[in-house]
């Protein structure tokens, strides 16, 4: 009987210490700090995109986003806009000085689609036509050099910078 229940005992603390691979959906942004970051991956068909990104949380940091910025980010470094709904979002290119590709990213971390270089200094506002919660910025380019499409998965990892 001591025997059984030690079986069932370690299987309960394997199965709790087991790591989930599914991917996981970042916390809304009134539970993350100004400075914290985010370190994304997107899995392509040619290659895996991993950045560090700079996380929008509030409305006036989205409406800011990388505006006034005139040198290009870097192929390792991204923003992460954290929205507060899951819908279809807009996003103009008004006082943003570089291209950029923009990948719309739904709740379950799944790119639900993406618009590639999308010309600097427009009001146009640009949408992928799906739901989404999350929007990460990179230089233009990087979807089509790392494969990245619709239907691509994202891993997202919290690194709080204290």
């Amino acid at each position: 009987m001591t025997r059984t229940y030690l079986i069932v005992a370690t299987l309960c603390c394997w199965s709790a210490c087991a790591v989930d691979t599914s991917p996981q959906a970042l916390p809304k942004p009134d539970m993350l700090a100004w400075d914290d970051s985010a370190n994304v991956s997107v899995e392509g068909s040619l290659s895996t995109l991993a950045v560090e990104c700079d996380l929008a949380l509030t409305p006036n940091e989205r409406a800011k986003g990388l505006m006034y910025r005139r040198t290009p980010l870097g192929p390792e470094k991204g923003m992460l806009f954290i929205m507060d709904a899951n819908e279809d979002h807009g996003f103009w290119m008004k006082n943003t000085y570089i291209p950029l590709d923009m990948i719309f990213i739904t709740e379950d971390s799944v790119v639900a689609g993406i618009v590639q270089n999308a010309e600097p200094l427009t009001r146009t506002s640009r949408k992928c036509g799906s739901p989404s919660r999350y929007v990460l910025e990179v230089d233009a380019g990087t979807c089509k050099r790392h494969g990245i499409s619709v239907g691509s998965t994202v891993r997202f990892d919290l690194e709080n910078r204290e």
